[in-house]
Formats: C-alpha cells, structure tokens, sequence
C-alpha cells in the first residue's frame, strides 16, 4: 500500500505543506526506531506488525506511518504514541473494539464510524474516553469544546470556559447585615 493510496495527492504538501520534526533526532532514534536501533516501530515489526505505508525517518522528521496487525499488549498500540502514527487492526465485533478501547491505561479520544447511529451511540456511552467522535478523527476539536481524558491522558478538560474554570479558585462570601 503506498502512501499516495493512503492520502491521495500530495499536491497540498508539495506547495503549501510543511512537516517539522516531531522530536529531536535522539528521540526518533529511540523511541520510534525509524533507524537500525530497535523502538516502538521496530518493536511492533519484530513482533509481526506489518508497515503499509511510512514507518521512516529523515533527520528528525518521522513519516506519517500505517502499522497494520499490531499486537495489542506492544507500546505502540497502548501507550500515548503522541506521533504520526495510526494502527489498523481487525476486529470481529464492536463490543471487541469497545474492549480493547477499554482495557488501556489511557483514555483521551475515541472515534466511531458508522451509518447506525443507534451503535455509534451505544458504544459512545460504553467507551472509557474523555470524547467520542462520531463518523470523524479522534483528534477533531474546537476550542470551546469541553476536550480532556480519562485513566492516564489527564484530569479536566481544555477549552476556553474549561480552561478559565480550572485556573479559577472559587470563593464564597456570605454577608450578614443583621
């Protein structure tokens, strides 16, 4: 599968497009293992994980990368990758999507593509997440949405009246003129 399938064109990147580096070169070297030392990429290909698109470096900029057939106890599948990096597994039933959702220690953003709206919102109630996305990206937002996780991805939640009540310290005064 090549990238181009993937994204289609990529006359929007070669015009207007720019990719920085999502690390310094230590830290893909590290924890990606887009280079010969072993990281999460690395790990998840010893492990059978098949890289259909991506899954290289250049200097310090990792490539958007498709990992296929991830094993889900690897660090890449259950840790906060925080990378160009998507996974893309079978499974046989939503309620085995749900509880692989579930069983992590994280819990930002889920996202749910279907026609049947009656099982998008059920499993939406039944994902451990701080959101849930319906027919879109897990990472969709807009500023006065009330974004946050659950588990490990953090307590409150961002977003301009989220974020003036979180630096906000309540005060209650009582006066009592008689």
């Amino acid at each position: 599968m090549s990238s181009s399938k993937i994204h289609g064109s990529n006359e929007w990147l070669e015009t207007r497009g720019f990719f920085g580096p999502v690390c310094g070169y230590f830290g893909i070297d590290q924890r990606w293992g887009c280079t010969a030392k072993p990281g999460l990429i690395g790990e998840a290909k010893q492990h059978g994980a098949i890289v259909a698109a991506g899954g290289k470096s250049e200097g310090n900029i990792l490539h958007p990368t498709v990992l296929l057939e991830v094993d889900a106890m690897l660090k890449v599948s259950c840790q906060e990758v925080f990378a160009p990096i998507v996974l893309i597994n079978k499974v046989s039933s939503v309620e085995e999507a749900i509880d692989l959702v579930n069983d992590s220690e994280f819990g930002l953003q889920a996202g749910i593509y279907t026609e049947n709206i009656n099982l998008a919102l059920s499993a939406a109630e039944k994902l451990e997440v701080g959101g849930v996305i319906i027919n879109d990206i897990p990472t969709y937002r807009v500023d006065n949405m009330p974004y946050g996780g659950v588990k490990k991805s953090g307590t409150g939640r961002e977003g301009l009246k989220y974020a003036i009540e979180e630096m906000t310290e309540m005060k209650l005064i009582i006066i009592n003129r008689n």
